[in-house]
């Protein structure tokens, strides 16, 4: 058996042609290798920059909780797709109808209003303003004006003034 030096004497061209195709299938092999390499850490990165993304996207939905809109967030937080600011417009919009239902609910459980009851009737022959309610020319004499006729009474009464003649 020839050894490798001789070979290649004896057949240069054939010995050629297995080393540009043993060059070729090698390099074939070290290309695909670092396309693989390529992949798998462009696939890793891929998956850690997008599993950030969404924490952070989860985080901004969880951000827009308001009491009572629990439900509201995990569904949105999970759906995928729903960003923070969207989650706030949805969760306002929930608020708005929960004020406009509850509202409407203590409208409808209100009582009707109770009606103001009449002012008591004054019936005191004594009393002034049962006097200034009675008698029309009293009150044209006063001008309409019940504060002028009150102070005339008390002054009367307290002897302050004194009557000439009545008519």
């Amino acid at each position: 058996m020839p050894n490798l030096a001789e070979f290649k004497s004896k057949y240069p061209e054939i010995s050629q042609a297995v080393f540009d195709e043993g060059h070729a299938e090698g390099l074939k092999a070290n290309q695909t290798e670092a396309i693989d390499e390529g992949f798998k850490t462009g696939l890793a990165q891929g998956r850690t920059q997008g599993a950030e993304t969404e924490r952070d996207r989860i985080k901004a939905v969880e951000d827009q909780l308001i009491p009572g809109h629990e439900a509201l967030i995990e569904t949105l937080k999970f759906d995928g797709s729903t960003t923070g600011e969207q989650a706030a417009v949805k969760v306002l919009q929930s608020e708005k109808t929960m004020r406009a239902d509850l509202a409407q609910k203590l409208k409808n459980d209100a009582p009707d209003p109770v009606p103001h009851a009449p002012a008591p009737e004054n019936n005191d022959p004594k009393d002034p303003k049962a006097i200034w309610d009675q008698d029309e020319s009293l009150r044209a004499e006063f001008s309409n004006d019940f504060d002028k006729y009150s102070a005339f009474t008390k002054a009367e009464a307290a002897g302050q003034i004194r009557i000439v003649s009545r008519k």
